[in-house]
């Protein structure tokens, strides 16, 4: 199993990003100007604008902190510290931003509007003179060739499922992404249901209507990308030198393991940065972070909810500490392959029983007794699948009604599986990335499943690169 932010088995519900925030490098107060945006994985927040006590423009550089990305490229990304730069680099047409009632809505970002819907099809034009990075025009097409490489085999993107049947509902994803013979791929791209009519205009064919629509396509699996770099450097596409991006930021340099750096995209067709340069520093140890930002290492980074409470009591850093809502739900992910967890391509016998495990270790979790022992009640436990204030939201819908804690239904269901009282279960194995805070999470997690199941557990922490390759 691993822990991370996505929509699987819920363990908790994390609906606020604890954040302290400094003055730009160069002097002066923190500018009063700031918007919180907020995606799935995606960036927390973002200084724009300007103000009458920030420093000059060219000292307007800030280093903040986040995990070292396995890639830079959206549509193999699966974790938050690639997302996170990857919303910076790349936008797409819709994005998800800070409702000011502790919430998130969804708006246009690179559409001009909402879609038109016409039965299955949805059309979406695109705002007028968008350009990549280079200069070169940013057209209907390289939305396309985005889709198009998100429902490829050969790309092979961890995040696919949310443009499949049941979810995005873009027709031919599935087959695309999931053929056999190689000599149908290109027959499978040609009818993808994504078409440019124009230069800035989309169509989508989806199998059904989807009320979730824009929600879908504000995530990062849904970003253009550039056919001819990426065909031109392969692989080598997202290194400093070749990459191309669309985003208010562009990417000047990565040193492995230390830092990459940020500059402002000359071609951005938004509100300018005020930022002349983002420094992030690779810290996953977000309690280090807290003191690099003390020692004026880092002007930014996401701090712990347990030091939260310190950074409030401190009159100097107190005014620093920003909570903002995010789209993010944790979870804990199951490797579906297991054959005790997962049973894929078991017996219906063996699929169910594997549920019960599962739906076993869920109700196990007292989330509330989670959030207020690790996080300082700062997070809002989840029973609920869909972040609240987004289409889909259902407070009590059929998945709702079996998520949440209730140790007699848990031990039930992990008898109904055949292991009652724990009796019979493999040591389960839980992967982390390394922090004092997921420390105490996994510590909570040990003594839950022990104390209401009689489950073994055993964590494993490593840092967030190697985190990153191990789920994948």
């Amino acid at each position: 199993m691993s822990i991370r932010s996505r929509w699987f088995l819920v363990a908790a519900g994390m609906m606020s990003a604890v954040l302290i925030v400094g003055a730009a490098c160069g002097g002066g107060k923190s500018s009063a100007d700031k918007t919180a945006t907020a995606g799935a994985g995606g960036a927390k927040t973002a200084v724009t604008g300007t103000a009458a006590d920030q420093a000059p423009a060219d000292q307007q550089k800030i280093t903040i902190q986040l995990g070292e990305p396995e890639f830079y490229d959206p549509h193999r990304s699966n974790f938050e510290q690639d997302i996170g730069v990857e919303r910076m680099l790349f936008r797409g047409l819709y994005n998800l931003t800070d409702d000011g009632k502790g919430g998130v809505k969804v708006v246009p970002e690179r559409a001009a509007s909402e879609p038109t819907i016409a039965g299955n099809v949805y059309t979406v034009k695109l705002k007028p003179g968008l350009k990549w990075s280079d200069g070169k025009a940013l057209t209907a097409a390289d939305f396309v060739y985005g889709f198009q490489r998100e429902c490829d085999k050969k790309v092979a993107s961890p995040y696919q499922y949310i443009l499949g049947a049941g979810l995005g509902e873009l027709k031919g994803c599935d087959e695309l992404f999931t053929v056999k013979d190689d000599a149908q791929i290109q027959a499978l791209t040609d009818a993808l249901g994504v078409k440019a009519i124009d230069d800035t205009t989309i169509q989508f064919t989806l199998n059904k209507p989807v009320a979730t629509f824009t929600t879908i396509w504000s995530l990062w699996a849904t970003f253009p990308s550039r056919k001819d770099v990426i065909e031109k450097f392969g692989d080598k596409w997202t290194d400093p030198a070749n990459i191309v991006v669309n985003g208010p930021f562009t990417l000047k340099e990565v040193v492995a393991k230390d830092h990459a750096t940020l500059i402002p995209n000359p071609n951005w067709a938004g509100k300018k940065p005020a930022l002349q340069q983002i420094t992030i520093k690779f810290i996953d140890d977000l309690s280090a972070a807290f003191k690099a930002f003390q020692t004026g290492e880092l002007q930014q980074t996401e701090i712990n909810a347990t030091d939260a409470t310190v950074a409030k009591a401190d009159s100097a850093l107190k005014s620093s500490v920003l909570i903002v809502p995010s789209a993010r739900i944790t979870t804990l992910e199951v490797q579906m392959k297991d054959p005790v967890l997962g049973a894929n391509g078991g017996t219906p016998d063996a699929v169910k029983k594997a549920a019960n495990i599962r739906l076993a270790l869920s109700r196990a979790i007292d989330r509330q007794a989670l959030v207020d022992a690790v996080y300082d009640g700062v997070h809002a436990p989840a029973d609920y699948w869909v972040v609240k204030g987004l289409k889909g939201f259902q407070g009590n819908g059929p998945f709702e009604k079996i998520i949440g804690f209730d140790k007699a239904a848990a031990q039930k269901a992990l008898a109904d599986a055949g292991f009652p009282n724990g009796q019979g279960l493999p040591t389960l194995k839980l992967l982390y990335r390394d922090s004092p805070q997921r420390r105490n999470e996994g510590d909570f997690l040990v003594k839950t499943f022990k104390d209401n199941l009689g489950v073994k557990l055993e964590t494993e922490f490593v840092d967030s690169k190697t985190r990153s390759k191990r789920f994948n």
